[in-house]
């Protein structure tokens, strides 16, 4: 059984840092919300001030709920997980995190990852609740938020993410994502193994730390010099507060800016992909073009002669490995430079690309920025 579970908790603010887990001596577990597949939502509470509860009997539901269950998801599980195991439950079972579910179908790509914003990119018909945030910023204890309130808002969150999860597994049926499913079981078998390791906890090496502190302050005195070196030589004796927004613009529109004017193709079939890219690109100042297939590629690389192509493999009608193989051909694009974006992370399909004559092979996932960096070493 597919069994969806959220946990509401106390929280403990320290520092001005907020401390959630279960290993704060203040922080008790408030609620517990199941929700079986395509169920309604069950919600046992546990410690509220408006209510004296049966725990036992409360704790023999959830119990039995979790031995019925065959696969527990969550959205960040692991806080889920050791608030359970903390709490004396037992579930050895598999685990589906969606959180990390959508990080992967990102491919690393930074985007939100909260359960609202996630909620929204799904198109859940149930959304994240914003409402129990008021009542923590007025002070109010996660136990004394009203009882009807705080279930109904767990209840949402519920919903939320069994939409998710099961919007996740419908995109893992799809050509495009379905080599991502490894990586998913992988990283949700890792998830479990930290949350143990979380919940043991580990020796820190207090002296290893020190001399860690100790070389980042000498890496930091060391940047900042530079920094205030090329600060001093573009702007002479004026004082600057790199710390401060508005002076730091002053160093960088002191200079006049320079519009490299590099094309860029972009070639993938995930249109969210391409304007992720385009985005930053953009921001960086390329002139970027897109493309949703190889044979459309030809048709614009001829046209638009781009300085670098971005290239994807896993496209219909004409594959990545065949797209380049034409640039290739083709006298006029024979210095534009090829770097593949691929899910593709096998050794024999790196050294195919490089054979082919890419002139790059970034296999996802990974960051818009070592893109850019990527790119930026290509052109220079």
């Amino acid at each position: 059984m597919i069994t969806t579970l959220d946990v509401e908790n106390t929280i403990t603010v320290r520092d001005g840092k907020k401390h959630l887990d279960p290993f704060e001596k203040g922080n008790t577990l408030v609620m517990v919300g199941v929700k079986h597949l395509d169920q309604e939502p069950q919600v046992y509470t546990f410690d509220h001030s408006e209510m004296s509860v049966n725990v036992d009997k409360y704790r023999h539901y959830v119990q039995e709920a979790l031995n019925k269950t065959t696969l527990l998801v969550g959205h960040n599980i692991s806080h889920d997980l050791l608030w359970l195991w903390e709490c004396g439950f037992k579930y050895t079972g598999k685990v589906f995190d969606t959180m990390l579910g959508e990080y992967i179908l990102l491919r690393g790509i930074t985007n939100p990852l909260d359960l609202g914003s996630v909620a929204m990119r799904h198109n859940s018909p149930v959304q994240k609740q914003d409402v129990i945030k008021d009542y923590l910023k007025r002070g109010i204890s996660v136990r004394d938020i009203p009882h009807a309130t705080l279930s109904e808002y767990l209840c949402h969150d519920l919903g939320a993410t069994e939409w998710i999860y099961k919007s996740i597994q419908n995109k893992l049926q799809q050509p495009e994502y379905a080599g991502l499913v490894g990586t998913m079981d992988l990283t949700n078998e890792v998830t479990v193994v930290l949350a143990r390791m979380y919940q043991a906890g580990f020796k820190v090496d207090m002296e290893a730390l020190e001399q860690v502190r100790h070389q980042f302050i000498t890496e930091k005195s060391d940047i900042e010099k530079y920094l205030n070196d090329q600060v001093h030589e573009l702007m002479g004796d004026t004082p600057i507060n790199l710390n401060s927004p508005e002076q730091l613009s002053w160093v960088i529109y002191s200079r006049n800016i320079v519009d490299r004017k590099y094309k860029i193709l972009l070639v993938d079939d995930d249109v969210t992909l391409r304007e992720m890219y385009e985005e930053r690109l953009k921001a960086e100042g390329f002139i970027i073009t897109q493309a949703s297939n190889g044979e459309e590629a030809l048709k614009l690389a001829k046209e638009e002669k781009p300085q670098i192509i971005l290239l994807d493999i896993m496209m219909p009608m004409v594959d990545g490995f065949a797209t380049l193989e034409q640039i290739r051909k083709d006298d006029n694009l024979q210095h534009t430079k090829v770097m593949f974006l691929s899910a593709k992370n096998k050794e024999s399909d790196i050294e195919k690309g490089i054979a082919l004559g890419a002139d790059a092979y970034m296999t996802k996932p990974f960051s818009i920025k070592k893109v850019v960096e990527k790119v930026e070493e290509l052109l220079n």
